[in-house]
């Protein structure tokens, strides 16, 4: 049949806007060059006292949101001396912590993984087991269900969970027992980024081809697939976007 092109790119095909914008650590990179000191992420946080959200934003600006992928980036790398190449796994909703973890294990190039609690316990052994991720990134209130899945199945490759939300060690000392007696280490993001500012690492950055993520199917013919998205996939389809908005 004919070929079909955008009228953005009629005489070739386009796989990013600009030659500089080839991965997800170039793109961030460049975003916070051209945005200073804007905000970035905005959260409403919760009251313990009022016991609701806040009514407003609490936001963290480029600069910040950059320098805390940087202090988590040398943080888990801390915790793998040896290791070079992992997948970092992410159990969450949108939350910043979540997108901080992805710039962190991109500016390493290393690749990520989303687990989900629609696809159930089974599908969360079979991508921790088939990826071998070593350190998985959640919010307090799944780290419990997470070491239930290990204790009662085999998950010999994780090492590591690291909770988005502080941890209190009177209130949340059964999780740190369960995750001791699993051979786990449990640990707060703001400890892992503590680590990390005391010891920094270097950054590794991706090439176009280097794996940016691992995306799973929901399993509807057996286990998940796991499809492997590149930078350069995530840089053409950013474009893609980019090229369709109007301003």
């Amino acid at each position: 049949s004919s070929i079909y092109r955008s009228s953005h790119s009629p005489s070739q095909l386009a796989s990013t806007v600009h030659p500089r914008l080839n991965t997800a650590f170039n793109i961030f990179e460049v975003a916070c060059e051209l945005y200073g000191d804007q905000e970035l992420f905005g959260t409403r946080l919760f009251n313990s006292e009022t016991g609701k959200y806040d009514d407003f934003y609490t936001f963290q600006t480029y600069p910040q949101v950059r320098k805390r992928r940087n202090y988590l980036r040398s943080g888990i790398m801390n915790l793998f001396p040896n290791k070079r190449n992992f997948v970092v796994s992410i159990f969450s909703p949108n939350r910043p912590e979540f997108l901080i973890t992805e710039h962190a294990a991109s500016a390493y190039s290393l690749p990520m993984t989303s687990l989900y609690d629609t696809l159930g316990p089974k599908t969360t052994e079979y991508i921790l087991n088939l990826t071998e991720s070593p350190i998985l990134v959640c919010p307090i209130d799944k780290v419990l269900k997470v070491l239930s899945i290990v204790a009662s199945h085999d998950i010999p490759h994780l090492k590591y969970i690291i909770s988005m939300d502080p941890i209190n060690f009177d209130k949340d000392f059964g999780i740190i027992q369960l995750a001791k007696e699993n051979h786990i280490s449990i640990m707060s993001i703001d400890q892992l980024e503590a680590i990390g500012a005391k010891n920094p690492i270097p950054f590794i950055p991706p090439k176009p081809e280097t794996l940016f993520a691992i995306s799973f199917t929901s399993g509807t013919t057996g286990n998940p697939k796991g499809v492997k998205l590149s930078h350069k996939s995530v840089s053409a389809a950013i474009g893609g976007c980019i090229s369709l908005i109007s301003k």
